[in-house]
């Protein structure tokens, strides 16, 4: 019987170490394609071992962001609730319409030029 030869790199092994390190950046905010890169692996691979690593990583980061900015709103942060009512209640400033240029008409200069000797 002739024995199959196996070409490429070896088969990724994830240790519980890298799981703690890809979780702790994704945590940190860290684009998923910069951690492959980080820990030497394409993205496929990465996301193939370490899913739930990234996803709840992203989840937590994600919670401590709305966590930060509901504490902003509590404080009366004119800003933070500005964002928060236009980003997710849908609210729009005045005069924030779509143009559209058969809407609006355009704009018309009107100029007198006298003429010398008249």
């Amino acid at each position: 019987m002739t024995e199959k030869i196996k070409r490429g790199k070896p088969e990724h092994v994830p240790t519980p170490e890298l799981r703690e390190e890809v979780s702790n950046l994704a945590v940190a905010g860290v684009p998923q394609k910069e951690i492959a890169k980080m820990i030497g692996l394409c993205y496929a691979t990465l996301y193939k071992y370490y899913e739930p690593e990234l996803t709840h990583g992203l989840s937590r980061r994600k919670g401590t962001a709305v966590g930060a900015l509901q504490k902003k709103i509590e404080s009366g942060d004119t800003a933070a609730i500005i964002f928060f009512l236009k980003t997710r209640m849908g609210w729009r400033e005045k005069g924030d319409d779509d143009h559209d240029e058969k809407q609006a008409p355009p704009a018309t200069i009107n100029i007198n030029v006298k003429q010398p000797n008249d």
